[in-house]
């Protein structure tokens, strides 16, 4: 099975800071082309192909807030007949 990436590399290899890991268009990902450009967006200038909506990629996907469902909580008096 081959695997598909919207990214390819304009150069030979890309390699993260602080990282042994070195990345070519044969191991590259795109979840790796998207981290390594999170750390800096001139970075595009090392890739020849990728999406037209790149940037949109760098942002973090916003997590649905979930609503609490509200309880109403009715008080019940009873009224003493005296």
């Amino acid at each position: 099975m081959e695997k598909t990436t919207q990214f390819e590399l304009s150069v030979s290899a890309i390699r993260k800071h602080n990282s042994r890991e070195i990345h070519t268009n044969d191991t590259l990902t795109d979840e790796i082309a998207i981290n390594y450009l999170k750390q800096n967006k001139a970075r595009i200038v090392h890739f020849k192909r990728y999406p037209e909506n790149w940037e949109e990629l760098l942002v973090p996907k916003k997590k649905k807030a979930t609503r609490k469902k509200k309880v109403e909580y009715k008080e019940v008096f009873k009224k003493e007949e005296e």
